[in-house]
């Protein structure tokens, strides 16, 4: 079973994109076909599970239809071959713009307090009056 297939909806898409680019010739029918090479560029890249469909709706996908339609075949070499490099890229490009916009949209809480002085961890919770024992040990 692939990743693709345990995902129902990422499934569906995979689905509809073959169906219809297997009616069709040329760069939608080479994009279809190699499909998976979206899911193998993100396995050897280690993304987590939860930010695949992401990274795949905003880098490999568009990057993927973009080397299918100008990929020339007459230059000697295979689609895969060409593509790899441009897929590893954008995986890349997409990464250095995740952690760029971490940083520029932090929430409050993520690290800083209300004063505006940060800290990674802001210390045990102090148990409240009312607390039972099996709260106040949760607390700290």
């Amino acid at each position: 079973m692939t990743q693709f297939e345990k995902n129902p909806a990422r499934f569906k898409l995979k689905e509809a994109l073959l169906a219809d680019a297997k009616a069709q010739e040329g760069p939608w029918r080479i994009a279809a076909e190699n499909w998976g090479l979206m899911g193998r560029v993100m396995v050897i890249k280690h993304v987590p599970w939860d930010e695949q469909d992401e990274c795949i709706s905003d880098a490999l996908l568009p990057c993927l239809l973009r080397c299918a339609q100008k990929f020339d075949p007459a230059r000697g070499f295979q689609f895969t071959t060409y593509v790899m490099r441009g897929l590893f890229s954008a995986l890349a490009r997409w990464g250095q713009n995740r952690a760029r916009d971490a940083g520029r949209f932090r929430q409050w809480g993520e690290g800083e307090s209300e004063d505006g002085t940060t800290s990674a961890h802001p210390g045990p919770i102090a148990p409240e009056e009312n607390d039972s024992e099996q709260e106040a040990a949760y607390r700290m």
